[in-house]
């Protein structure tokens, strides 16, 4: 996807959203630096989030989605300050709403990760 017109992507959804939002949120980057294809993950936010589920099913590929080795609390911080850094360069408030929200879904995974660590899980 990376290798595509961002907005012809778009425009190609917006065509057919209720049959192609499903199809396309799993292959988008997992990012929002433009310099890694993230382009197309903004401009599907700013289109779609406030379809129901949409921001939600987002999340968990964002979130959910990888792998990792090492302890899964530092795996999440590292996630959540480049999240931090996407902030700066936003135009959109509804971008800027969904960043806002993985953060703190981010930092709440990262307390429950710590607990676990700390008790051996």
């Amino acid at each position: 996807m990376r290798l595509l017109n961002a907005d012809d992507i778009i425009r190609w959804v917006r065509e057919k959203p209720e049959a192609r939002v499903p199809l396309i949120y799993h292959g988008l980057p997992k990012t929002l630096d433009e310099k890694e294809g993230g382009r197309v993950t903004q401009l599907f936010i700013e289109a779609f989030s406030s379809m129901e589920q949409v921001a939600g099913s987002l999340m968990a590929h964002f979130v959910y989605g990888g792998a990792w080795s090492g302890p899964r609390s530092l795996y999440l911080r590292s996630k959540r300050d480049e999240a931090r850094g996407w902030l700066s360069g936003l135009r959109t408030p509804a971008v800027e709403e969904w960043v806002t929200r993985y953060i703190a879904t981010l930092s709440q995974d990262i307390e429950l990760a710590e607990i676990e660590e700390e008790r051996g899980f």
